[in-house]
């Protein structure tokens, strides 16, 4: 992982990103350029004795996990200083940059040194081509305060419409992340300034969405009619026989219904989990119903493998229709409602089976009292 860093980096240094607008950093001298190689071959030996060191008491694997999630690389912080000297001594240009990226994106390094670099980043690079893409990309990471940056960036009176429109987006987006009424009201704010007057800015990254516009209107309405306590919107779409069905169509039910597909490792690793809650619940109110994300053919063949009790949309890809309005970028997203139709646990990426056998009988609790009260 990290030679591949140091790859990027020095890739990074003879060619440029092209990006809609904006304009690469002055080139730096060769000498320039050779400084850098070097102080990042003393970090690489700096982390290779490290993982040496390691290796001496602790597996392999485990000394991967640690190394790069954990606490090593702060015996390596000395070399934050030695970066950020680089980034004075060769400014607006290529160099200064990646130092500056450099000191942001690796772990190890303290909240101050990276405060720095990102102040200087702001300073000195904000018209950069390269710097929109890494406001989106490269702030979230630990020992970063993205939020922070993101306001900075947002009262900077130069900043170009790129990145004034992506920092209110990348806002919006970690405030949607935080949650609570205050936290969901401001990004919805942010998200309406994005559709109003960015709405044709490319987004960095996610060809699906296209723009900021798109991607603007796809959380606003992810905020507004798909978090906790919300009525699920219904969906209308086919199974794998083209025959139509709607999510409504489970009203009164308990309903988990789960994003995912064949192509996708902590997807396939939920089907027998969802067989036995399926086989559990057989004469219950209950149900589930999946949006696949595969071609037609794949899913059939999924059916016919796994045996499936349930019903699919198929939706045909990732960024298939179904997909697409609920906003779904992680897979698998899980969502159960109750027997309103109400969201009352959303789940994005792998979930923990236990959690939703819970969530399943207390909603269903919920429902035979409800049943009991309407009939007295």
């Amino acid at each position: 992982m990290f030679h591949r860093l140091i790859s990027m980096l020095l890739v990074a240094l003879s060619s440029s990103a092209t990006l809609a607008s904006g304009h690469t950093p002055q080139e730096a001298s060769p000498s320039a350029k050779k400084s850098l190689e070097g102080l990042l071959a003393e970090y690489n030996a700096g982390v290779e004795d490290i993982r040496k060191e390691m290796l001496k008491v602790m597996a392999p694997k485990r000394v991967a996990e640690k190394l790069w999630v954990e606490g090593p690389l702060q015996r390596l912080a000395h070399f934050a200083p030695r970066f950020l000297d680089l980034a004075r001594q060769y400014p607006r240009t290529d160099v200064a940059w990646e130092a500056l990226r450099w000191i942001v994106y690796v772990r190890g390094f303290s909240e101050q040194d990276k405060a720095v670099a990102l102040e200087r980043m702001l300073r000195d690079h904000m018209g950069d081509q390269q710097f929109s893409k890494d406001l989106y990309f490269h702030l979230h990471r630990p020992g970063v305060d993205p939020e922070k940056f993101y306001r900075r960036v947002l009262e900077h009176p130069d900043a170009p419409r790129r990145v004034a429109g992506l920092a209110r987006f990348s806002l919006a987006e970690s405030l949607k992340q935080q949650g609570g009424d205050k936290a969901e009201a401001e990004a919805v704010r942010l998200f309406q300034e994005v559709r109003k007057g960015f709405a044709d800015l490319p987004h960095p990254f996610d060809q699906q969405r296209g723009t900021l516009g798109n991607a603007a209107e796809l959380a606003q309405f992810e905020i507004e009619h798909l978090q906790l306590g919300r009525l699920a919107p219904d969906i209308i779409g086919a199974d794998v026989d083209g025959k139509r069905f709607g999510l409504s169509d489970y009203h009164g039910k308990v309903v988990m219904l789960v994003f995912c597909g064949d192509w996708c490792v902590p997807c396939r690793s939920l089907y027998p989990h969802e067989e036995k809650i399926a086989e559990k619940y057989c004469e219950q109110p209950f149900a589930i119903v999946g949006v696949n994300s595969d071609s037609p053919e794949t899913l059939r063949s999924a059916i016919e493998r796994e045996k499936f009790r349930f019903r699919w949309f198929s939706d045909g890809s990732t960024s298939g229709p179904i997909s697409t309005r609920w906003n779904v970028q992680t897979w698998p997203t899980i969502y159960v409602l109750d027997a309103e139709g109400k969201i009352r646990m959303k789940k994005v990426g792998a979930a923990e089976p236990e959690q939703i056998d819970l969530m399943i009988e207390q909603l269903l609790a919920e429902a035979d009292r409800a049943k009991d009260e309407s009939s007295d």
